[in-house]
């Protein structure tokens, strides 16, 4: 637009008062325009948004989520539930939050059965409002004949809920349904009113707590138990408690232990162990973690078969290489395909004879796929004969206290394509408690394994090693391109929160509370 001040714009020149007044004449049409503008403007922004609702409002008739069919939108709510734990009583999630989309989604959820067939409880959450009491009946009523998941969670803070009987009262009227039931921080007050809970077919019991009151529960004899997850707070040995619980140990197929035990000495011991496996003959998977470890066997023991026994780990405590020696004479693991037993360093003369305590593991379990080895209690003659030993392996996972892992990485990479591979079928490594990794040794296993290798991880978290200086973002980008995904665990900071009791939500108990919950009534 042409201005009798064109030249005078965006100049710091001061009109007088001749010109200050040729000026405004001047905007008077201008601003009336503009005015008209605003006006147009807002009266197509009215006819825009009018038109859109319409739009919207009947593409929604036609859109394609109201013309799914029941069973499939059934399908697709399903799907929306946590994967890693039980859904909690709070419309932020499925399945409550599914009940207020509309009306006939809210009747589909209500008629899908399997939606409220999981469920997480904090007692002192749920028992503070009687409302919430009722709303724990509605939501097991309507898992119908399904089988029920429910995890309970009491963190006793030594105050009193008045509706924790009637809890327990509506929990036991459903008990002969439940098939995966996980038993939080209960203690010694909780036995009484759960002993009306009967589970007659439970499948799955996790329970973390003292095992004093584990043991008191009748519902630890179901008869149908299968898998059992046991995590101890007591300060006694785990020794002391496992053994007598009133377990059916002969249909037993999983078994997963752990301790927090405070008290001096061991945990466990291999003997128990070794009794344990001799009552279970049908056990599929043994874990032992968080607990130390007696390798003392002090008596000649019969021979143990566990034909379907397909992984063993424990972690978290180291035996000598002749316990080790003594426990695979003693189990026979015809099946075994993850074994992961953590070996120290072993002692005295017979240090380098004992070095090769894995060898005979591969003619004994042939099918092994997934090995842990520990690389400080091994000569490298040791190591060599055990790689040689497992040319069926899939995965390694390596614990490196070494000053290098080095030698390791150049017994897995041939000199040249055309020399014989270590662990043919190799797809997975991981390197934990790596203190030193050369880049040129790192380079080479990935070059010579192209093709087969798929996944690489290795544990930064010990001084010494960091993951920016063995692999660029660059680098990691073009290896994921060929296939192979590689990734850095760095050291975790760790954080004591605040003590103190927790502030009570239907997420309570679980691994991570949300903060800022908000609950809903059904």
């Amino acid at each position: 637009m042409d201005s009798p001040f064109g030249h005078r714009l965006n100049t710091n020149y001061t009109p007088s008062d001749e010109e200050i007044e040729t000026i405004r004449r001047d905007l008077d049409p201008h601003i009336l325009e503009l005015e008209r503008l605003n006006e147009r403007i807002s009266e197509l922004t009215a006819q825009k948004t009018q038109l859109e609702g319409y739009i919207n409002s009947h593409k929604a008739l036609i859109s394609h989520p109201r013309r799914l069919p029941p069973d499939i939108l059934q399908e697709i709510f399903i799907a929306c539930l946590p994967t890693t734990r039980n859904a909690v009583m709070s419309a932020q999630e499925a399945p409550l939050l599914l009940c207020r989309i509309c009306r006939q989604w809210r009747a589909v959820a209500l008629s899908t059965p399997r939606l409220w067939s999981y469920l997480h409880l904090s007692a002192g959450f749920i028992s503070a409002v009687d409302a919430r009491l009722s709303a724990v009946s509605q939501w097991l009523q309507r898992a119908a004949a399904c089988p029920i998941t429910l995890s309970l969670s009491h963190e006793d803070w030594n105050y009193y809920r008045s509706g924790l009987p009637t809890l327990f009262e509506i929990l036991a009227d459903f008990a002969p349904r439940y098939r995966v039931l996980e038993l939080l921080h209960l203690n010694h007050d909780n036995v009484r009113e759960l002993a009306d809970i009967r589970p007659t077919s439970l499948e799955v019991l996790k329970f973390t707590g003292k095992l004093s009151v584990l043991s008191q529960l009748p519902l630890v004899a179901a008869p149908k138990l299968r898998a059992v997850t046991i995590r101890s707070q007591s300060s006694e040995r785990l020794d002391n408690d496992i053994l007598p619980l009133p377990l059916v140990w002969a249909q037993l197929t999983h078994i997963t232990l752990s301790s927090r035990s405070i008290g001096p000495g061991y945990d466990f011991s291999l003997r128990t162990l070794l009794q344990l496996f001799g009552r279970c003959p049908a056990l599929q998977s043994f874990r032992l973690s968080d607990a130390s470890l007696d390798g003392a066997v002090d008596h000649p023991a019969d021979l143990i078969t566990l034909p379907s026994l397909e992984s063993l780990v424990i972690s978290h405590s180291l035996v000598a290489p002749s316990a080790l020696i003594h426990f695979l004479e003693l189990v026979s693991m015809p099946q075994l395909n993850h074994f992961h037993f953590p070996v120290r360093v072993a002692q005295g003369p017979a240090t380098e004879s004992a070095s090769f305590f894995l060898v005979p593991l591969s003619s004994s379990s042939p099918h092994l796929s997934t090995l842990a080895i520990w690389l400080a209690c091994m000569s490298r003659q040791s190591l060599l004969a055990t790689l040689e030993s497992f040319p069926a392996l899939t995965t390694l996972i390596i614990f490196d206290r070494c000053p290098s892992a080095t030698d390791f990485m150049n017994l897995l990479t041939p000199p040249n394509m055309a020399s014989d591979l270590l662990c043919p079928a190799l797809q997975e490594l991981e390197l934990k408690q790596c203190r030193i990794l050369p880049k040129s040794a790192l380079d080479s296993f990935l070059d010579r394994r192209a093709g087969r290798l798929r996944r690489l991880s290795i544990d930064t978290s010990l001084q010494g090693l960091r993951g920016p200086d063995l692999m660029s973002e660059e680098e990691i980008q073009a290896h994921r391109a060929r296939g192979v995904r590689i990734s850095f665990q760095e050291q975790v900071a760790w954080d004591d929160g605040v003590w103190g009791p927790p502030k009570q939500s239907p997420w309570t108990g679980l691994p991570s509370d949300a903060d800022n919950v908000e609950w809903f009534s059904m």
